[in-house]
């Protein structure tokens, strides 16, 4: 998945299932993007999303990892 959208509070975004160990932890689904926070990853800073999925609370991804789909509603 390639992030190009500049995401902002309230934006529809598809996630991705999370899975752990060959497990999956968490559905994929449908959610709103509630914070946007900035991240250090070695020497570069990547976006984390702290999404609300439908029915599901509240999961982290990277930008990159999720799909945009709306504007805020």
């Amino acid at each position: 998945m390639t992030s190009t959208h500049q995401y902002v509070s309230g934006d529809r975004v598809d996630v991705p299932e999370q899975v752990f160990l060959g497990n999956v932890v968490t559905r994929s689904g449908v959610g709103v993007v509630k914070q946007i926070l900035r991240q250090k990853f070695g020497n570069a800073t990547q976006k984390l999303l702290i999404v609300e999925v439908d029915g599901q609370g509240e999961r982290k991804y990277l930008s990159k990892n999720v799909r945009w789909i709306g504007e805020p509603e």
